[in-house]
């Protein structure tokens, strides 16, 4: 049997698609557990911990490629509204993720990456919501803080113990060198 072997373009390619599968199917199945949170529409956000990894692994374009799918899945499966805020706030989030995973000094580390990552999303969904429901959503932000610490938490535990591991893996089948410890 031949040896097959991708070329680098093609393989980051797929690692792109393998990720936003993986992230829609971590979607899907917390969308199956609605109420693990106490607070109307909140969500664990574990989706965001893929999210993570491809900026760590891949960069920039595969979160937004991330970022996209997922809010084309929520609007194909949940409608319009769910789908602008599915991409407010994760687009918002992988920004601020982004530059945190890409500071040269990782002050804040992985904690404060999911930390920083959960209250970037919800202020992406509160900005949509405002401009949606007017003032009345101001009431809402004392529980979405805390909602982000906790979730944000849960998320940037996870992404520690995840992160370096699937990250050394895709970065050394992009290039066969060692990655850069986030």
């Amino acid at each position: 049997m031949k040896n097959f072997t991708l070329k680098p373009k093609s393989l980051k390619t797929v690692q792109t698609a393998l990720l936003c599968s993986a992230a829609i199917v971590v979607s899907f199945i917390e969308s199956l557990f609605p109420y693990v949170l106490p607070v109307p529409g909140a969500k664990l956000g574990l989706a965001n911990i893929i999210t993570a990894v491809a900026i760590d692994a891949l960069g920039f374009i595969p979160g937004v490629c991330i970022v996209i799918v997922k809010a084309m899945f929520a609007l194909l499966t949940r409608g319009v509204l769910a789908g602008v805020m599915s991409f407010s706030g994760s687009m918002l989030s992988m920004i601020v993720m982004y530059f945190l995973i890409k500071s040269p000094k990782h002050i804040f580390g992985y904690l404060g990456i999911g930390v920083s990552g959960a209250l970037a999303h919800n202020t992406g969904q509160f900005l949509v919501s405002y401009f949606v429901c007017g003032r009345a959503v101001m009431y809402y932000i004392p529980v979405l803080l805390i909602i982000s610490a906790l979730t944000g938490s849960v998320s940037g535990i996870t992404l520690g113990l995840l992160s370096p591991k699937l990250a050394k893996t895709l970065h050394f089948m992009n290039t066969g060198a060692e990655p850069k410890h986030m």
